[in-house]
């Protein structure tokens, strides 16, 4: 990615070469390009020039603030749309702003726009069956130095393929008994450790990366350090972060598996949890997905709500059933699993796009249940359909 700006080391346009500009719209894009911004310095104002190759309504934001309604611009030889930022010398490459193009967000920074995740289907990879490179209600994907991790639940096993679809190895087997699984659904994948959410057995099991076990904690419970289907898992530098379903409840232990806290119980209130199934932790929050109750919630790293997102329904930024959710430094990636979909946010938690259908034909889903962004390629599970689809 691009160099993060700040206001003191922002570029002038002028000072941009035709090579930078086009370098600058690698840097930050993911898909077509649509336009690109010019900006002329005036006394205290700067002024933006938006100048696109699709013709249709222009709404321009500047740090998701709506600044300008545009007009419907048709003529595409001349299509511009002229703002005035009072007070600014330069515009900073991590002042976000959004063009709006016949419905469409074309996301801008700096001074290049482009289509970001705009969700052309790349390929797909895997099949119903219990083979290799076959997956059977797989529920969780975890991607890592260009290998792709696979919970692949009722084949109760893990599959490692590479980020084409090629399968490369496998480990586990049914069973309680160490490096064995019952139903598992979640995984996570550092320099170090494979770590599984071995759900029917009620415990989360830690492997090295050739798939050797290591360790496990957890059993069968309500106390702490017990669990009740644990469900999804993720780490950072410092805990382990469960979803321990059954208890609708979020627990929390060291890098070595003891205890150290939790937040979370039953019901539909802020931080309560109805049937949660996906935990993502940044370094500012943890997301659940709380399925039945149709949201997004995140906490701070201590376990305080702080706030939610999402209502039952299928409208934009509404969901049915949100199975998981991911984030990058500029996206929150939630997959509205009952509504056949992916719906993406930005940081702000404002709605920007969405990709997918019901159905089993190439773009479409059936229970898609993980989506996870690598390499500016958006890998989605999806359960029912057996395979990963893979888009731009």
């Amino acid at each position: 990615m691009a160099e993060i700006l700040t206001p003191a080391n922002a570029y002038k346009f002028s000072e941009l070469t035709d090579a930078q500009k086009d370098k600058v719209r690698t840097d930050f894009g993911l898909g077509d390009y649509v336009g690109y911004f010019t900006s002329v310095k005036t006394g205290t104002d700067h002024a933006i020039n938006v100048q696109t190759l699709k013709a249709g309504k222009i709404n321009i934001f500047v740090n998701d603030d709506i600044i300008e309604n545009g007009d419907t611009i048709t003529d595409l030889n001349t299509n511009s749309y002229d703002v005035v930022l009072e007070g600014c010398d330069y515009i900073p490459a991590n002042w976000r702003c959004n063009v709006q193009i016949s419905g469409t967000d074309a996301i801008v920074s700096g001074f290049i726009t482009f289509d970001d995740i705009n969700g052309d289907f790349l390929s797909s990879a895997g099949s119903s069956g219990s083979g290799d490179g076959q997956l059977d209600t797989a529920k969780s994907i975890f991607i890592k130095d260009d290998k792709v991790y696979i919970a692949d639940q009722v084949n109760n096993r893990i599959q490692i393929w590479d980020k084409n679809g090629n399968y490369l190895s496998k480990f586990g087997s049914s069973g309680s008994g160490d490096g064995q699984f019952s139903n598992p659904t979640g995984i996570f994948v550092d320099d170090d450790y494979i770590y599984v959410a071995d759900s029917g057995n009620n415990r989360i099991q830690l492997f090295t990366l050739a798939g050797a076990f290591s360790s496990k904690f957890g059993s069968s419970g309500s106390g702490d350090g017990q669990f009740n289907s644990p469900y999804s898992v993720c780490v950072d530098d410092n805990y382990i972060y469960v979803l321990d379903q059954g208890n609708s409840r979020v627990q929390i232990f060291t890098l070595a598996g003891v205890f150290s806290s939790k937040f979370g119980s039953s019901g539909s209130g802020d931080g309560q949890f109805s049937i949660p199934t996906g935990i993502f932790v940044d370094a500012n929050y943890i997301y659940v997905a709380d399925s039945l109750n149709h949201r997004v919630q995140l906490f701070t790293l201590a376990g305080t709500f702080s706030s939610k997102f999402g209502s039952s329904g299928s409208g934009d930024g509404q969901f049915s059933s949100p199975h998981a959710v991911y984030t990058t430094d500029k996206w929150i990636v939630v997959t509205d699993t009952g509504n056949d979909r992916i719906q993406i946010f930005n940081s702000n938690i404002n709605f920007i796009s969405k990709l997918g259908s019901s159905g089993s034909g190439e773009g479409q889903f059936t229970n898609p249940v993980t989506a996870f962004l690598c390499d500016d390629v958006l890998h989605v599970l999806d359960s029912a359909n057996n395979n990963i689809q893979k888009f731009i």
